[in-house]
């Protein structure tokens, strides 16, 4: 996820954490591994974590992908160009 510069930077930050919060544990984990950890993890990482395929990991980064935009957009008034993976 990459944060648009028109906004402050904390106020986009806590917002964005405000809407990883209300992801499943599994989807959060996913979504923090393959974007905001320093060690970025894999699809056969976390597949092989969660007992799932590669493709199972991917749908579900998808779809967290997709909830988080649209928390952002509909309720924090984000531009769908500030959020582009």
């Amino acid at each position: 996820v990459i944060v648009g510069r028109s906004r402050d930077s904390a106020a986009q930050i806590q917002e964005l954490k405000s809407a990883l919060n209300r992801l499943d544990e599994r989807s959060r984990d996913i979504i923090w591994s393959r974007w905001l950890s320093e060690k970025k993890a894999g699809l056969k990482e976390l597949g092989e974590k969660y007992g799932i395929s590669l493709e199972r990991v991917r749908q579900i980064e998808n779809k967290a992908m997709h909830r988080i935009r649209d928390q952002l957009s509909d309720e924090k008034g984000w531009s769908q160009n500030a959020l582009e993976t």
